[in-house]
């Protein structure tokens, strides 16, 4: 006899120990807090889950693409003030 169980992939990814609710509210309270305030935090809201807990579901978020300014210009402020041999670019994204 063979045992078969239906997979529930709307409420937790495959052989995962939380559900993607908690997931994605134990990471949005790692990012804002961090490790130890976070799992301080978690631990009153009766989620206790360890600082490493939060730091590696932080680290497991992707991270945004990177958009490269449209418009580069020299910041007239620094040209004035720094030395000659240093400048500073400012990235302005306009339109």
């Amino acid at each position: 006899m063979s045992r078969t169980s239906e997979q529930a992939p709307v409420l937790a990814e495959r052989y995962a120990h939380r559900t993607l609710r908690l997931r994605s509210v134990l990471q949005a309270v790692g990012l804002t807090l961090g490790g130890r305030p976070g799992s301080r935090h978690c631990g009153r809201l009766a989620m206790p889950t360890s600082r490493a807990t939060l730091l590696r579901l932080v680290r497991a978020v992707p991270d945004q693409p990177v958009v490269a300014p449209r418009v580069l210009g020299v910041d007239e402020f620094a040209e004035k003030h720094a030395a000659s041999s240093r400048r500073a670019i400012a990235g302005f994204t306009t339109i």
